[in-house]
């Protein structure tokens, strides 16, 4: 889990090294590093990755959240957000999978580990994707925002501290619809399944719930 939100060493050292990674850019990596697992250079290419995620929930059971919910969602995300940026996203090397349990401290500093879905994206999805984990979600919203202004203080992008924005809340969108997937998948298997799970069905179905009302409060739905 992260650490508190007063140990602010912890989070400068974790911010440090994110600025370390995210200084290389795409300039200055060799042709063999290919884009991120979610290459983003605008919002409209995280909503691909969302639509064609949706596009595999059918109408069968899938816990607190049915496809025509997620279908109204989208919508509304789609209408919420620009399609294009007025300028193309910085490019830099990013971890894609940017959380606590991927990170080791050594010798006082944050080693990150885990880079099977690295490559080269804008450097605000690391960020985005870090504040709206699952992991992080209990910490208070003082302290996310905290962490992205400082962030782009730190790595001297104010431009940061809105695509984070928009990420985050694409990013509750995006889960809203993997968990609903997951339990949906989950629920089609026979009773009697052997299959191993990292995580329960109660799991799925709380995290589906939370992210899902989280996108509905971000995008005013009642």
């Amino acid at each position: 889990m992260p650490p508190s939100p007063t140990d602010k060493t912890m989070w400068h050292a974790i911010l440090k090294t994110l600025a370390c990674v995210h200084q290389i850019s795409s300039d200055h990596l060799p042709d063999e590093i290919p884009l991120s697992v979610n290459a983003v250079q605008h919002p409209e290419d995280m909503l691909t990755i969302i639509r064609n995620r949706f596009a595999t929930i059918t109408d069968a059971e899938s816990g607190h959240v049915n496809r025509s919910q997620l279908a109204m969602l989208i919508d509304l995300l789609e209408a919420y957000i620009p399609n294009q940026w007025s300028q193309s996203a910085p490019q830099s090397l990013i971890h894609g999978d940017c959380h606590t349990a991927n990170m080791i401290m050594r010798d006082n500093k944050i080693v990150l580990v885990d880079w099977e879905n690295s490559g080269v994206s804008d450097p605000a999805l690391d960020i985005s994707n870090m504040t709206s984990l699952w992991r992080f979600l209990h910490l208070p919203d003082s302290h996310h925002q905290w962490l992205i202004t400082t962030y782009a203080k730190m790595i001297k992008d104010d431009w940061l501290v809105d695509r984070v924005r928009i990420y985050r809340l694409i990013q509750f969108v995006h889960w809203a619809v993997n968990y609903t997937l997951f339990v949906q998948r989950r629920l089609q298997e026979p009773v009697n399944s052997t299959i191993k799970h990292r995580f329960s069905l109660e799991f799925q179905l709380k995290w589906q719930q939370i992210y899902y009302e989280k996108a509905c409060t971000q995008l005013g739905i009642g």
